[in-house]
């Protein structure tokens, strides 16, 4: 049996996500509990995880086109989430936090929409912390691959929304 090569970073997350999780809790779904996963993020985990099992299983299956593309959209709707949460973040002033979440969007989901926004997040984070090299370098990577960004001006500069 062939194994996925998505399903890696899904166990990665899920394992992460178990870290947080103190021991003895007491309540119906404990990632929730944690306050940082809600009910609904569980089940597209569990999703993915599936259509990768049954990709791997059955890769020529009748079914195996559809997984794929349920797979890119939970995907990015993984991503899309860790964007929400990260201006969550910056609404707060939790910059690092932001930054943080900005990082893992692009470092682990490539090829999704929300890795522009990832990197506007980072910039726009790290302006707010004064980490004026870090911002210059993620606005660099902004402009170069999404020049057409709403953070990005018609001259190519970035567009700060909280300074």
């Amino acid at each position: 049996m062939t194994k996925c090569r998505c399903f890696g970073w899904i166990q990665v997350l899920i394992g992460q996500l178990f870290e947080f999780i103190p021991f003895g809790i007491r309540h119906d779904n404990p990632l929730y509990a944690v306050g940082d996963v809600p009910p609904g993020q569980l089940e597209t985990l569990e999703a993915f995880a599936e259509f990768a099992q049954l990709l791997s299983r059955y890769p020529d299956s009748p079914y195996a086109a559809d997984a794929k593309a349920r797979m890119v959209a939970l995907r990015n709707m993984l991503a899309r989430h860790e964007i929400n949460v990260a201006n969550y973040y910056l609404r707060r002033g939790a910059y690092l936090a932001a930054a943080n979440r900005g990082r893992y969007v692009v470092e682990n989901f490539q090829r999704t929409p929300a890795v522009a926004d990832g990197l506007a997040v980072m910039a726009q984070s790290y302006i707010l912390l004064g980490m004026e090299d870090l911002a210059e370098d993620s606005i660099s990577a902004l402009a170069l691959n999404y020049p057409e960004h709403p953070s990005i001006t018609k001259d190519g500069e970035f567009d700060s929304v909280y300074t």
